[in-house]
C-alpha cells in the first residue's frame, strides 16, 4: 500500500506523529511522522490475508491531533487515499 501526504509543524510541535495502517481490521503497518512541513510517502507491504480481495476498508489511527484555535477545521496531516496494488 503506498500513502502519500504532507505533515505540518504545527502537527508536530507534541512529537512525532505515528501513524498505523489497518485494512479490513487486520494491521497493515505504522510509520513515524517526524520531519516538519514536508511531503511524505510511505510504502507498507499488505499482508496476504488481504491480497486478491475485491475492496478493502483502510482505517488510519494517528497519536495525536490538532485544533485550530477559533476554526471547526482540524488540519491533522493531509494524505491521499491510499493506493493499494494486488
Amino acid at each position: 500500500m503506498e500513502v502519500s501526504g504532507y505533515c505540518p509543524a504545527v502537527v508536530l510541535a507534541q512529537g512525532p506523529l505515528e501513524v498505523s495502517f489497518h485494512g479490513d481490521g487486520i494491521e497493515i503497518g505504522s510509520a513515524s511522522l517526524n520531519t516538519p512541513n514536508q511531503n511524505f510517502d510511505l510504502t507498507l507491504p499488505l499482508p496476504s490475508t488481504l491480497i486478491g480481495r475485491a475492496s478493502i476498508e483502510i482505517e488510519v489511527e494517528v497519536s495525536h491531533t490538532i485544533r485550530r484555535s477559533g476554526s471547526g477545521n482540524d488540519p491533522r496531516v493531509g494524505a491521499s487515499a491510499p493506493n493499494v496494488y494486488d
